[in-house]
Formats: C-alpha cells, structure tokens, sequence
C-alpha cells in the first residue's frame, strides 16, 4: 500500500477555521474522513479508540493550540477516565499555600539541615 499524506498550512477568519473544526468531528462520528488538497486526497477511516495530543502555548504576541490525533485499525483496550476538561471559561483553581518545603539533608549526613539567611546551612 502506498503511504499517502496531506500538509496544508493557511490564515482564515475563526468562523472558517470552526467550520473545519466541525466537518473534522461530523466525520470523525461517521467513521470516515476524505481530506483532499489538489490532486491528493487521504481517507482516513477511524473505528478504534483514538490517541489524542494537545498542547497549548502563550506566548506575549502569539497562541498555539495544537491538536494531534491517531489510531490503528486493530482493537486497543481502554484506559482510564480522561482528565482534561475543555471550556470556554478560566478555571478558579484554589491558590496553594507558601511553604518552606522540606528540610533539605547534608550528603552522608542523616540529620535535617536548618537555613539560615546566612548561605550557610547550620547540623542541628
């Protein structure tokens, strides 16, 4: 079989970038996705559980949203719950307190150090 590959790259308004977003799913839930550029096409079939990638980057003048998806056409077992959790709303994640941390240890020594201001740890 011949590998067959498509990489398209562009600028579009949001709403165009959506609309492909939402074609991308409609296919996805049929089990059958044709993306085609020129005279290149690939039909990707997805049946299976599907791998999912994200990553997301801010940046001061620039964000990035990167979505990676993949699978095999071979049954795979399941694995847990997922814990990513996607919104259009910024999360109120409670604050975590301020603490020294743990007491560090001295090389070979099994007795805690205590800092000081000074650079200087001081045995107990």
């Amino acid at each position: 079989m011949n590998k067959k590959w498509i990489n398209y790259k562009d600028r579009m308004p949001l709403s165009k970038t959506s609309a492909y977003l939402a074609e991308i799913i409609t296919c996805l839930n049929s089990g059958k996705l044709c993306l085609q550029h020129d005279d290149n096409y690939v039909l990707l079939l997805p049946k299976n559980q599907i791998a999912i990638e994200l990553s997301a980057e801010d940046k001061a003048n620039k964000q990035k949203l990167s979505i990676k998806l993949s699978w095999y056409n071979e049954i795979i077992p399941e694995k847990k719950e997922p814990t990513l959790k996607i919104s259009s709303t910024t999360p109120q994640i409670p604050k975590k307190p301020v603490t020294d941390g743990p007491k560090k240890k001295l090389p070979n020594s099994k007795k805690p150090i205590k800092k000081t201001n000074k650079k200087k740890a001081v045995r107990k």
